[in-house]
């Protein structure tokens, strides 16, 4: 039996409810009431509750109030919103919040009623069978079909719904719960799907349907298919699937299996191996010079994945990939790492939000062209003097080859090949010079014991600056400092 609790504030629409409604007539057993949010809530910490009914203005705690408390819970309740007319805006904000649907007050005894009662009967038990990992979505859906005709169905047509940017959510939940039907299943995690008996008044529901999406801020993807029931219950799955993922590379909303184009027989599938083809094909092409390959290269691959009709979230992971490998290579070639990674972030952030495929394609062209147009030493003009500058400055600091390159936004390999390039000698070679020159004034011009001046020029360990110090002058610091209170000291070290 599924469980229910009744809220409201006034003591006859309560009476009314509990002993109007044939509540065993859809499952249901009303297992209280309550005359505000907050005597509801004390309940539901302490028992098991399948569904909330529930009035929008109460004293103490109201309908919303409520609500999110139960939201921040993840209680799995279903909430539905008893209102007057009057309070159609505050329903559509119930809505953004997610709630199953609403009844109203005037109308109790109404068809709506029963409609809303018979869907919010046959969601909670679809869950519940959910909840039942040994039972494929298929058999559940076979279910559905069954509770709400009474029968079997000869034929069938399946109709998948899914959001494409998860921060619709909500909106998308509200969205499906405008349509009145039985057959349908909501995951709660942005993907719907409707059952309709083949037939005439269910191609224009589907029409319907594919209208108000039209008209929706965000996108939905949508795909349908047709075939006996029960039998072929689950391709009807597997077709659908395929629309959908079709449909995120077409401008209809909803798109039917059978209007799926045949894939191109010339067109590679883009496996892992296809994809290591094109790192290397962007690797050779960027030692060539040529950044204008690697671009159309890259829009191939993309161009690819809508031949084959891969999903999007593969080719999101895909496209990521290749961008993530050309930026290595750009880096490598002494791209600032600075203005690669606060680029190609924002291009990751909008590919992400994307939910048609010529706008990505967009996106991912004029990102492109931009690399590409972008000068590899662009920045970097006297940058080896301003990396040397700042190594002087900060002797007395641990200086490290990584660090500072990440400090200058390239990559170590770039910055080892120029230093060595400019100045003749490697980037450890000078740094440890410029601190055992230092280290040579301290020991001659000061008192400060060795661990000291260790510590002064930014070592941790005095064993290991007494090392470095001997490698180069072939002295230890305490042989150093002795040999400078000689007279002839000049004579030693010439």
């Amino acid at each position: 039996m599924i469980r229910v609790i009744l809220v409201d504030d006034e003591p006859f629409l309560l009476q009314m409810l509990e002993s109007s409604i044939a509540w065993e007539q859809y499952g249901m057993s009303v297992i209280g009431t309550f005359y505000n949010g907050k005597q509801a809530l004390e309940y539901i910490r302490e028992n098991e509750v399948d569904a909330v009914i529930c009035d929008i203005m109460m004293p103490v705690m109201d309908g919303m109030a409520l609500l999110r408390e139960l939201k921040r819970m993840d209680y799995p309740a279903e909430f539905v919103v008893l209102s007057a007319y009057r309070d159609f805006e505050l329903v559509r904000d119930f809505f953004r919040v997610g709630i199953f649907d609403y009844l109203t007050k005037i109308d109790i005894d109404s068809p709506q009623t029963a409609e809303v009662l018979s869907r919010l009967s046959l969601e909670i038990k679809m869950k519940k069978s959910a909840g039942n990992t040994e039972q494929p979505l298929a058999s559940r859906l076979r279910m559905l079909l069954q509770e709400a005709e009474g029968r079997e169905q000869e034929r069938v047509r399946l109709m998948l719904l899914r959001i494409v940017n998860k921060s619709y959510l909500s909106e998308f939940n509200a969205f499906i719960g405008r349509f009145s039907t039985e057959r349908k299943y909501n995951t709660g995690q942005g993907e719907a799907i409707f059952l309709f008996a083949d037939q005439q008044a269910s191609q224009r529901k589907m029409e319907q349907i594919a209208d108000e999406m039209k008209r929706m801020p965000y996108r939905i993807l949508g795909g349908s298919s047709t075939a006996d029931y029960p039998e072929r219950m689950e391709v009807l799955l597997e077709e659908a699937e395929k629309a959908v993922n079709y449909s995120f590379y077409s401008d209809e909303p909803v798109i039917s299996y059978v209007d799926i184009p045949a894939r191109e027989s010339n067109v590679q599938a883009l496996e892992p191996v296809a994809l290591d083809m094109c790192r290397h094909y962007i690797k050779n092409n960027l030692s060539q010079g040529d950044r204008n390959n690697v671009r159309d290269k890259i829009l191939d691959v993309l161009e690819a994945y809508r031949k084959w009709n891969m999903p999007y979230s593969e080719l999101k992971e895909g496209i990521r990939e290749l961008l993530l490998y050309l930026n290595y290579q750009l880096r490598d070639a002494g791209m600032p790492e600075s203005v690669l990674e606060e680029k190609t972030e924002n291009v990751f952030a909008l590919l992400e939000e994307n939910d048609e495929y010529n706008k990505m394609k967009s996106l991912l062209r004029e990102h492109l062209q931009m690399l590409c147009s972008m000068d590899p030493q662009s920045g970097t003009e006297g940058l080896v003097e301003r990396i040397r500058l700042y190594i002087d400055a900060n002797y007395d600091k641990e200086l490290d080859l990584k660090s500072i390159a990440r400090k200058f936004g390239i990559s170590g390999n770039y910055l080892s090949r120029i230093f060595v390039k400019e100045n003749g000698i490697t980037f450890k070679r000078y740094v440890n010079a410029l601190k055992i020159d230092k280290a040579k004034e301290y020991l001659g011009g000061t008192a400060l014991r060795i661990g000291e001046i260790c510590e002064r020029l930014g070592y941790h360990n005095v064993e290991h600056f007494s090392r470095l110090f001997k490698d180069e002058t072939g002295f230890s610091p305490s042989e150093y400092r002795n040999m400078g209170k000689n007279e002839n000291m000049a004579k030693v070290t010439k």
